[in-house]
């Protein structure tokens, strides 16, 4: 009977340490599984603020597309205006040089002319 007993509480013994291991199993299993959720939750946030940083940046790109369209019409509108501008202002040369060349030739005409009136008046 006191190998019986002796037996028992062997068994008693051995099952206390593996109640134990099962203990500190457990008390590891739930710090890891607390270090996987404060992950988790941590990896939650970073997604959430990269979804936010790319809602932004989508936005901001459509707000620059509508800025460069609206320069981009400018510009063309600006080079037109450019373009007529340069025309107008190479007419107006061309017409400011014939002018001149017309009034340099009435003046040399005119000259000519006194010229002649002076030296017919001389002569007389």
């Amino acid at each position: 009977m006191n190998k019986a007993v002796e037996l028992q509480r062997e068994r008693i013994r051995s099952m206390e340490t593996e109640l134990t291991g099962y203990r500190k199993n457990i008390v590891s299993e739930q710090q890891r599984n607390e270090q996987l959720t404060m992950l988790h939750n941590k990896l939650l946030m970073d997604m959430s603020n990269v979804k936010r940083n790319v809602q932004n940046s989508v936005q901001k790109r459509e707000q620059l597309k509508s800025e460069y369209s609206k320069y981009a019409k400018i510009l063309q509108e600006s080079e037109a205006q450019l373009g007529k501008t340069t025309t107008e202002r190479n007419v107006k040369m061309n017409q400011n040089t014939n002018i001149r060349a017309q009034i340099e030739k009435e003046a040399r005409e005119l000259k000519r002319s006194k010229n002649k009136c002076t030296s017919t008046t001389k002569k007389e």
